[in-house]
């Protein structure tokens, strides 16, 4: 026997809301953890570790 939840329009886009966050902060996470390790593509690398950078 299946049994079917009544989901309204206004819950859906709250799971809609709820999923697309996780997945920002997720990515954020991700990102800043690669920077930190010097493997970011997006940053070019890590600037703190290479000195040449500064001058």
């Amino acid at each position: 026997m299946s049994v079917r939840t009544d989901v309204g329009f206004g819950k859906m886009v709250d799971m809609v809301v709820t999923c697309v966050r996780f997945r920002s902060l997720m990515l954020d996470i991700l990102l800043m953890a690669m920077t930190v390790r010097g493997a970011c593509p997006v940053a070019g690398g890590c600037a703190l570790r290479d000195t040449s950078t500064f001058g």
